[in-house]
């Protein structure tokens, strides 16, 4: 990602739903077990004439499909 500025909105709009539906906490680790690892996945929605509709991202596991 090299242009933050473009993303940090819908960023934060992703983790202000993560906070009103409770869909995490934060906990120590227990020792011993693994954490399992998350990344961001960026979508730009166009518009019919090619501008941009909105952009979306989202937060999801790695590793699992």
């Amino acid at each position: 990602m090299k242009q933050l500025d473009l993303w940090w909105e819908p960023i934060i709009k992703e983790f202000e739903i993560f906070k009103e539906q409770s869909v995490s906490e934060l906990v120590p680790r227990p020792e011993r077990k693994k954490v399992v690892r998350s990344k961001w996945v960026y979508v730009v929605k166009w518009k019919e004439n090619r501008e941009v509709e909105k952009q979306k991202a989202r937060m999801v596991a790695k590793g699992f499909t």
